[in-house]
């Protein structure tokens, strides 16, 4: 997991650019539609992904639930325990908002198919995991003709997370110096085993907290440049297959090889700058 330590300094930075910056509260549209109107949402797949996607779609009994007992929209996916893939959403009534959720949860569930492989110790196969619902989310926004809107609520999100994560690192960071400071005491072996045993598990939580935060910033970052290099409808959906076959596991081997990676977040760190002089 090397390269996952690596950019941990990475995801941290990013994380204070964003929180820093006057990016706007994302307003949900919370107009009530029917479970037709909802559904409805979903045929923008059909101009886009391959037939094999499709069929999986069709052929495989996805439940959407709604709850109000929930804390928020979220997926689950198919298990030994639970069969079939369930999307649910909270509240009573399903809402314009859940259209594009529906769209993004459905690309999650595809992306589950072919799944990338975990961190490795020279790469991140699994970086950009959220690109291809995000990239369906966008497609369906740009249909209808509201993509700003795509921007206006991941970075919020991303703001969110940049919150969290600073917290995370800045402990983390605290807790490594703490170490530092022990390993001048004396120790019997015994105690010595059980330190050793706390600072493992406790950097394996935060790698794996980094991961979590790392996969949003890189998934939308990775989108941006996606829409800045990708021009025609074809080469989009020639894009799409490749994500959705995934034939090596390794969605970053995917960008990476048309030119995309995300390192320094440098076209995420030039979309907040446009948007916070927006709001100047």
């Amino acid at each position: 997991m090397s390269r996952l330590y690596g950019r941990a300094f990475d995801v941290f930075q990013i994380s204070n650019y964003i929180k820093s910056a006057d990016i706007p509260i994302y307003t949900e549209d919370k107009k009530n539609v029917s479970i037709d109107e909802l559904m409805e949402s979903s045929k923008i797949l059909d101009l886009y992904i391959p037939d094999e996607a499709l069929d999986y779609i069709l052929n495989n009994q996805i439940h959407i639930v709604k709850s109000p007992f929930i804390p928020k929209n979220m997926t689950s996916f198919a298990s030994d325990k639970n069969p079939n893939d369930t999307i649910f959403f909270k509240g009573m009534n399903f809402k314009e908002e859940h259209k594009r959720e529906l769209v993004f949860f459905l690309g999650a569930v595809l992306s589950k198919i072919n799944q990338d492989e975990l961190p490795k110790s020279n790469d991140l196969p699994c970086e950009y995991g959220d690109v291809f619902p995000l990239l369906l989310e966008y497609i369906y926004l740009k249909e209808i003709g509201k993509e700003d809107r795509f921007l206006k609520k991941h970075l919020y999100c991303l703001k969110y997370h940049g919150d969290k994560y600073q917290k995370i690192y800045e402990t983390y960071q605290r807790s490594l110096v703490t170490n530092k400071n022990n390993e001048l005491n004396f120790y019997t072996q015994n105690e010595l085993i059980k330190q050793d045993e706390i600072y493992k598990k406790r950097e394996d939580q935060f790698l794996k907290d980094t991961l979590t935060m790392l996969i949003p910033f890189s998934s939308v970052d990775g989108i941006l440049q996606i829409i800045d290099k990708i021009n025609t409808k074809e080469e989009l959906k020639e894009l799409i297959k490749e994500l959705y076959e995934n034939k090596n596991n390794n969605r970053q081997e995917i960008l990476n090889n048309i030119g995309i990676e995300s390192y320094g977040y440098k076209r995420l760190r030039k979309e907040i700058d446009i948007r916070s002089n927006k709001n100047e």
